[in-house]
């Protein structure tokens, strides 16, 4: 069995590699990348530019894990945010269906929804509708504020970081989901969603 991951470079996608290498469910990590530097931890993990998983008609996918997502500060404009956050998702998951996939995993957001006054949670609702359109099993895994290292920094992000790890402990009951939550633990939901069905991580996710 195969898996693809779709952002691996990144804060989650970075954290699905380790989980995914450490366990023995997948024969063949795909790691699909812009990067030609990438350094692999293992034998199993095959690096593949966009253009090879975009025309290489060998190849065999049975789990496709996405993690792509950008901001719009980095992306440049919020039509660049579009097509990283919505366009580049729908793309990939539905090339990934035709190399065989049949199982699927995509993060969101927590907030997502299509008529959002929010720009952010606007466009991750709208890759949600169009997902599941086009794969109505799909995994949606919806977040709250991510915590973890992350190579760059995002001074506001990290405040509000550090603000939500001290209203953690206060966030409890049905109120729990808006915890900020470390990639790690996002990563891991997916891994045991896409393989038993299941998790006991307190995440928020539709299947």
């Amino acid at each position: 069995m195969n898996a693809i991951i779709f952002g691996a470079t990144g804060l989650v996608g970075g954290h699905l590699l380790n989980q995914l290498s450490s366990k023995n469910h997948y024969e063949k990590i795909y790691i699909v990348t812009r990067r030609n530097n990438f350094q692999r931890s293992n034998e199993n993990i095959h690096h593949l530019s966009f253009e090879e998983f975009n025309n290489l008609s060998t190849l065999k996918i049975d789990h496709y894990y996405c993690a792509l997502g950008t901001t719009i500060k980095k992306a440049g404009s919020k039509e660049n945010f579009y097509k990283v956050d919505h366009d580049l998702v729908i793309n990939t998951l539905r090339r990934s269906k035709e190399l065989g996939a049949t199982k699927h995993s995509i993060v969101s957001a927590l907030g997502a929804k299509s008529d959002s006054m929010v720009y952010y949670n606007k466009v991750k609702g709208e890759m949600e509708k169009s997902a599941k359109s086009l794969e109505p099993k799909a995994i949606i895994v919806r977040p709250s504020l991510i915590d973890g290292e992350r190579s760059e920094t995002r001074l506001l992000e990290h405040a509000g970081l550090l603000a939500m790890r001290a209203l953690n402990n206060l966030l409890i009951g049905p109120l729990r989901k808006y915890q900020s939550i470390h990639a790690e633990q996002i990563a891991k939901a997916m891994y045991e969603l896409m393989t038993v069905g299941k998790t006991q991580i307190q995440i928020e996710y539709e299947a």
